[in-house]
């Protein structure tokens, strides 16, 4: 189970959270935007991404990195799984 006392992400972190959000909407408009704000938000503190990079890359590193953190995120424990690993994840 996440333990939610645990997440660390700051407010200038959220924020380009919000950014990297907003335009993954733009690339896909029926993905929920809370529930993607809620997995790279799980993501970041779990394994750590690298945000500004997230917001300055391709369309397609952008759609790669968010379907797949969407598609292998398991949303009880906050794990990633089918190896999946994001092209901007810090821990490789």
């Amino acid at each position: 189970m996440i333990d939610f006392s645990k997440l660390t992400t700051t407010k200038d972190e959220y924020n380009k959270i919000a950014e990297i959000m907003q335009r993954a909407a733009e690339l896909l408009p029926n993905y929920d935007r809370l529930t993607m704000v809620m997995d790279l938000e799980l993501v970041h503190n779990r394994i750590g991404l690298d945000l500004d990079a997230m917001l300055k890359c391709d369309n397609s590193d952008l759609i790669h990195d968010i379907q797949g953190i969407g598609f292998n995120i398991n949303r009880r424990t906050g794990d990633l799984g089918n190896c999946f690993l994001p092209r901007f994840a810090k821990q490789k």
